[in-house]
């Protein structure tokens, strides 16, 4: 058995104590490493056992070809999703772009284009965008207590688990929208803001769902929070320039690009 390595990594504003039984998780989370001097952990220590890793085998796809070392670093975000929306922090599916001092979230099913999306904002809007995040962001809303700085607004983390791309950066900004991807299909790409009632269900499609029944409170109340507070928008693309804009029209602006053929925009 190999032996535990214990270190402390600060990833969505929050301190974490890790138990690692392989070098890969301590390698992941390089760039959020602390001294234990410095760490003061909200949350009981995340160490996978062998049961973590064989439940992280069988919900994978494929699971049978990942090694134990990176099905163990699913564990730790899995253990981490589990504990985070007790401090107003929830995981999400997506992309988050940093665009011009805000964080914006792409999000969509497997598959369906974020980060092409994504690549295509730093195609046309160049140097202005940087991406927190390519695959697993972090969500804060603002809590009593364990919010550094005392910040008052919904702020977007980076985190070490980036996507096969390893796009991201220890880096965090306020969320400034989130957009639901669609394909446009052959269609005319087009964005319109969610209706508030729609917002939970929605972005419930996006996020870690825990396991824990009080935790499932928090996200819920999580996403009730961001509801209120950031404009989330459905929008259909395609992979081009216009798509962008309509997209950053929507995030940025507020602007909505509806379209004839996308009556489900208005429903």
């Amino acid at each position: 058995m190999e032996r535990e390595d214990r270190f402390f990594a600060r990833i969505a504003g929050l301190d974490w104590e890790i138990g690692a039984r392989y070098p890969l998780m301590r390698a992941m989370c390089e760039d959020y490493l602390i001294p234990s001097s410095g760490a003061s952990p909200v949350v009981p220590c995340i160490a996978p056992k062998d049961v973590d890793i064989a439940f992280e085998r069988f919900k994978s796809e494929n699971g049978d070809a990942y090694s134990d070392a990176y099905l163990e670093t699913l564990a730790v975000l899995r253990g981490m999703a589990e504990r985070a929306p007790r401090f107003g922090r929830v995981l999400f599916h997506g992309v988050a772009l940093q665009f011009r001092g805000m964080a914006y979230l792409l999000c969509a099913p497997s598959g369906t284009g974020k980060s092409t999306h994504a690549r295509l904002w730093r195609t046309y809007l160049g140097k202005d965008v940087h991406i927190l995040n390519g695959d697993k962001p972090f969500v804060g809303v603002p809590t009593r207590a364990h919010e550094r700085g005392g910040s008052t607004s919904v702020v977007a983390y980076g985190s070490p688990w980036m996507g096969k791309e390893g796009w991201g950066a220890n880096a965090s900004a306020p969320l400034g929208g989130i957009c639901m991807l669609g394909r446009a299909n052959g269609g005319k790409p087009c964005a319109a803001r969610v209706d508030p009632a729609r917002v939970l269900p929605l972005l419930a499609t996006s996020v870690y769902m825990p396991q824990n029944p009080l935790a499932r409170i928090g996200v819920a109340q999580a996403i009730d929070a961001i509801s209120h507070t950031v404009p989330v928008f459905e929008a259909r693309v395609a992979i081009d320039e216009y798509s962008v804009q309509v997209v950053r029209d929507a995030l940025t602006r507020g602007i909505e690009n509806e379209s004839e053929e996308a009556p489900w925009l208005r429903g």
